[in-house]
């Protein structure tokens, strides 16, 4: 959505909206809290980004968006007084809904060991970011490099996981640190991880996909989670985790917990963002 320009407000296009019954206003303004963009197909069709984040030597790391999606009701917040403050109240509202609430998607793709992350759906901005869905497409999958566990160190998918998650909790939506720090500290009620099918057009890596790859990658992200909560890394930062994939749920609350110093920095030498110790 564009942005207005200085004569917008009295533009026919937003005359026409003031024109409908306020119902009908507050029908198009949740409308655009919930829509979504389609991610790319494929990391080959993933256009129009650059590559950061090289931990412990791994040839590559993770491929960013070079211009993320930006804030769905952007363009109504940049309108008029009124429609402006009708979308400001309709944001509040969806935010407090005790059965829903604003949703932010960002989707995933993993081939060998690069991640290409992409958001789907920013409905406002990150003060309102309670609810996260997080679909991870595994195109390639190395049960060494999803590996976490306290005897071993970490394969460089898992590294760069936590490194993606932590960046998101210390800098947002864009991942790294910039020179705009956040209105708030982020704070979420839930985390919802999807581990998703390879979508159709990639007929070998679905068969393996949902096979024994499936079952394995369920295992290492649950461990991988578990252990964050366990640390205490997550403690004040997120209230609730899920994990899904297919017909198997794996759910649990966050509890309050300290860290100690040591565990502490081993996370950050496995990719854990330091802003967050």
């Amino acid at each position: 959505m564009s942005l207005p320009t200085s004569h917008s407000a009295s533009s026919p296009r937003h005359l026409a909206l003031l024109s409908l019954p306020r119902e009908l206003r507050d029908y198009i303004y949740n409308a655009v809290l919930e829509t979504s963009i389609s991610p790319p197909a494929s990391p080959a069709s993933a256009m129009d980004r650059w590559e950061n984040d090289k931990p412990w030597g791994a040839d590559h790391g993770i491929v960013y968006e070079r211009r993320p999606a930006s804030i769905s009701c952007l363009g109504l917040l940049c309108c008029n007084r009124q429609i402006s403050g009708e979308m400001k109240s309709a944001i509040t509202r969806k935010s407090n809904d005790p059965e829903g609430g604003v949703t932010y998607k960002l989707d995933i793709m993993v081939q060998h060991v690069q991640l290409w992350p992409t958001w789907t759906a920013i409905p406002a901005s990150p003060q309102h970011m309670r609810h996260v869905e997080v679909d991870i497409r595994i195109f390639t999958y190395s049960d060494l490099e999803f590996r976490y566990d306290r005897r071993h160190i970490p394969g460089a998918v898992a590294m760069h996981l936590l490194r993606l998650l932590s960046g998101f909790l210390a800098h947002g939506p864009l991942f790294i640190s910039h020179s705009k720090p956040l209105p708030c500290t982020l704070r979420l009620e839930t985390l919802t991880v999807n581990l998703s099918s390879i979508p159709e057009g990639f007929p070998k890596a679905q068969y393996e996909w949902e096979g024994a790859y499936r079952i394995h990658a369920f295992k290492r992200m649950k461990a991988l989670l578990g252990h964050l909560d366990d640390s205490g890394l997550l403690s004040g930062k997120v209230g609730r985790l899920k994990l899904c994939s297919r017909n198997e749920v794996e759910e649990w609350e966050i509890e309050d917990k300290g860290f100690n110093s040591r565990i502490a920095q081993q996370w950050v030498q496995y990719g854990w963002n330091s802003a967050l110790i």
